[in-house]
């Protein structure tokens, strides 16, 4: 049994120079719970994800585990991302983004938020979505 926690009551503050908040995601993620735009899981070749900064965080072996035990499973752990100039833009899982480029992964499983405009880079595509309240699970 995993535990998960009520994300919705999770303090996140960025810092107010911090260039890893990425104010477009917010507003995408804002319609998408409240139902005014629609997402869809997709698979998506890693060449056409585009991580909005250079960041690159120090993945915790508890992280690295988890991830590696979901892709045997055939249940990849995925990234949200939107598209915006031809790419699928990633700001909010570096952890996860880099973990598909550690395991030298030509693809991702993502969660489209919004419209997606055709693009060969898309493997495959499911049907339109609501986001629901995100539960967090704690992997420690």
């Amino acid at each position: 049994m995993s535990d998960t926690i009520d994300a919705s009551k999770i303090n996140v503050n960025f810092g107010e120079n911090d260039m890893l908040k990425d104010e477009y995601l917010m507003e995408l993620l804002e319609k998408a719970y409240k139902g005014k735009i629609m997402c869809r899981m997709a698979t998506i070749k890693m060449e056409a994800i585009k991580a909005s900064t250079d960041y690159k965080p120090e993945i915790s072996d508890e992280f690295r585990k988890h991830f590696l035990k979901k892709a045997k499973e055939g249940n990849p752990v995925h990234m949200f991302v939107y598209q915006k100039s031809g790419k699928f833009m990633m700001s909010d899982d570096y952890n996860s983004y880099y973990m598909y480029k550690e395991t030298n992964s030509d693809t991702a499983s993502c969660v489209v938020i919004g419209n997606i405009i055709n693009s060969d880079d898309v493997i495959s595509i499911g049907e339109p979505f609501q986001l629901e309240t995100p539960k967090v699970q704690i992997i420690n």
